[in-house]
């Protein structure tokens, strides 16, 4: 394969092989000078900060010069030194005894005093101790424990628009306001109590929830019902079937649980209600589904008109 012609770019002659943009060593070395990096700068006038005498910079490499000679850009440090040497004494911090700094920095006068300062830091950090504050909340005199306490409860800090209404407790049902939207409890002993509750009452209570919910929304009325109660009413056995359903099986997927059903499903108008309401096998409550029971409804339904 023939060598590709090329042209030179300092003298434009044509050339083969070599090097890649000029035909010689001695084009690269021409062409490279005509760059503005070689091109020496014009003489600039400077003032040298240590004698005052004006003096002329240029060429190459002569942009950051300072000074007119040697002599001066080590007697500029010289002059620094003298300037330090004159100063004035300052009192020091620990004990009131006026000294020369050694450094620029130095607050005490001796190693003694460096001591104590550092200590009496330490014990400030520790232990620190803040004047009487007003509650930019409220307005009242409160001790602040940090330097950054600037309201005396947290209720305080909060802004208008995030304080809550009043609630009750779920556990003892005192009223007590809230710290934010989630809260349910006055206290952490409430909270504490209300955790260790048996997992039945909590499923009740949960139940409970779950009906009210639906009866807001389907628009129908609402009665709190236990279902161990309703279950007790029925005397544990299916209103469809009859077949027993033992206590033991509730809550389990076997046939026999009992569960609390609907006689005329929410979902149709039926209302959660004692009238309502009747204990069903698992299997029956699965196999109704959402349609109406048929039969005459129950004489008494509430355990209070049974117990008369």
């Amino acid at each position: 394969m023939a060598d590709r012609i090329k042209k030179c770019r300092n003298c434009g002659e044509e050339f083969t092989g070599g090097g890649y943009k000029y035909c010689g060593a001695g084009c690269a070395t021409a062409f490279d000078k005509k760059h503005p990096w070689y091109i020496k700068k014009s003489p600039i006038s400077c003032k040298c900060p240590t004698c005052g005498k004006v003096f002329i910079k240029g060429g190459r490499g002569s942009g950051n010069r300072k000074y007119c000679s040697e002599g001066c850009w080590q007697g500029h440090f010289t002059l620094r030194d003298r300037r330090w040497a004159v100063r004035k004494p300052i009192p020091c911090l620990v004990c009131g005894k006026e000294f020369l700094q050694s450094f620029g920095k130095q607050l005490t006068c001796s190693d003694e005093c460096s001591r104590k300062n550092q200590k009496q830091k330490e014990n400030s950090r520790r232990h620190p101790v803040f004047v009487i504050r007003f509650c930019r909340g409220c307005g009242g005199a409160f001790k602040p424990k940090t330097k950054n306490s600037w309201f005396c409860s947290r209720m305080c800090s909060y802004p208008p628009e995030k304080i809550f209404a009043e609630r009750e407790c779920q556990t003892c049902g005192a009223g007590f306001m809230p710290k934010n939207k989630f809260g349910k409890f006055c206290s952490n002993r409430c909270q504490t109590r209300h955790s260790a509750r048996s997992p039945n009452e909590r499923r009740r209570r949960g139940g409970m929830k779950m009906y009210r919910k639906r009866s807001r929304e389907a628009g129908v009325a609402y009665e709190p019902i236990n279902p161990i109660k309703l279950f007790e009413r029925d005397g544990w056995k299916c209103q469809i079937c009859g077949v027993k359903t033992p206590r033991s099986l509730r809550g389990s997927y076997e046939d026999r649980a009992p569960e609390l059903d609907h006689r005329l499903a929410m979902a149709s108008g039926g209302s959660h209600t004692w009238d309502n309401v009747q204990c069903t096998c698992r299997k029956c409550n699965m196999i109704k589904g959402n349609r109406a029971t048929l039969g005459q409804l129950r004489l008494f339904n509430h355990p209070a008109a049974l117990s008369k």
